[in-house]
């Protein structure tokens, strides 16, 4: 039998089978994947198709698609992990408590070792030691600036937009007038990582105004490669603009949502 697992904002939660995923409310757009299969929508799950329908989630996507979020699979297991430290850390305490009361139960009984250890506590009285001039203070090199060293990963996703951009097809009119159609939205991914979903808005222009906008998305855009889909045709506008509204990656560990973090950078208009 087939398990599943749920993407979740604390995780990855599973192996659940499809009865068991009934009672989860899962939706055609939320992220699961099988034992050692990658993330895609539930909707893209023959054996699930049911469960959506019953649940009364959408069976197909619409423009408006809710945050997603990447988690690194370290977070799994991060509750057992706290259970475990907190039960060593108690445990370290009433190690400590015992030696320390063992320590001073044999200080006690032993009067010589009691005074050698008031020796030493006592203070040690200080030296005055001169400055040295000023000419050699000044002489002294500055220690030099450590530069900070910033990885491949953290250069990506800090400049994602110069890796991930998004373009669009030869396009056809329906008349000299406008009108849009056979219009398909490709995702560049210069990246040496998957990318799991991007979302991309696209602005129909009719006379130097958006006439309307649709979304788009795009699963399982490869590495080093592009992915194209078809976008929605217009009846009026005579120019589209495209702009990349949200990009998630788990292996990159990259999350971008336009609607929390604000849109960075100019769009891409053709």
């Amino acid at each position: 039998m087939i398990k599943y697992y749920i993407q979740t904002p604390t995780g990855k939660e599973g192996p659940f089978s499809v009865e068991q995923l009934k009672k989860k409310a899962v939706s055609s757009e939320t992220l699961i994947c099988t034992e050692g299969g990658r993330w895609i929508p539930a909707c893209k799950f023959e054996a699930l198709k049911t469960i959506l329908n019953e649940t009364g989630a959408p069976s197909h996507f619409t423009k408006h698609v809710g945050p997603r979020y990447v988690f690194s699979a370290d977070a799994i297991s991060e509750p057992k992990t706290r259970s475990r430290i907190s039960f060593m850390q108690w445990a370290s305490i009433v190690l400590l408590i015992l030696n320390g009361a063992l320590y001073y139960y044999k200080q006690d009984d032993n009067p010589t070792s009691r005074r050698e250890e008031q020796a030493k506590a006592a203070p040690v009285p200080m030296k005055l030691v001169a400055a040295a001039p000023a000419e050699q203070r000044l002489a002294q090199p500055a220690k030099p600036d450590v530069p900070k060293v910033d990885t491949t990963n953290n250069h990506i996703r800090n400049n994602w937009s110069t890796f991930i951009k998004a373009s669009h097809n030869a396009f056809r009119f329906y008349s000299k007038l406008g009108g849009i159609h056979h219009l398909k939205a490709v995702v560049h991914n210069k990246t040496d990582f998957p990318l799991d979903t991007v979302q991309v808005s696209i602005r129909y222009i009719r006379r130097g105004e958006t006439y309307k906008t649709e979304y788009v998305n795009l699963y399982n855009v490869p590495e080093q490669g592009e992915l194209a889909v078809s976008a929605p045709n217009s009846r009026s506008g005579t120019s589209v603009e495209l702009n990349i509204t949200k990009v998630s990656s788990v292996q990159l560990n990259l999350f971008y949502s336009a609607d929390s973090l604000g849109a960075s950078g100019a769009p891409l208009r053709m």
